[in-house]
């Protein structure tokens, strides 16, 4: 899991913390596997305090949602559904990712990317 994080984790939950209280749909930016982890942690612990965690109905009825999931750690792709997350991936970022993606990702972690499928659970 590699990254530039914008946000330190109490700043992250603080601000998606507030916005949700007040009862938005709560979307964010997250590019590269360890922004969606840590936006991952954030909306689960955050759905966990505001949800009865018996109804996944619940859980998706939030509608929340993480643009630029195409990067993801391989633990984190069933998350998304588990959670009730969006991922939102641009098809025309892929095309225009594929000619560098395995050099700055790795063979690894390029192979892992845009996983449309794995994330329809």
């Amino acid at each position: 899991v590699k990254g530039t994080l914008v946000y330190n984790q109490e700043e992250l939950r603080s601000n998606v913390s507030a916005w949700a209280k007040k009862g938005y749909q709560i979307a964010t930016h997250a590019i590269g596997d360890a922004a969606n982890r840590q936006i991952l942690d954030i909306y689960e612990e955050i759905s966990a305090s505001m949800l009865d965690l018996a109804s996944a109905a619940n859980r998706t009825d939030l509608r929340w949602r993480v643009e630029h999931a195409q990067i993801l750690s391989k633990e984190d792709v069933p998350r998304f559904a588990s959670l009730g997350i969006i991922p939102s991936m641009q098809p025309s970022h892929c095309a225009s990712d594929l000619g560098y993606a395995e050099q700055r990702l790795g063979v690894d972690r390029a192979s892992r990317s845009y996983a449309w499928v794995s994330l329809l659970g």
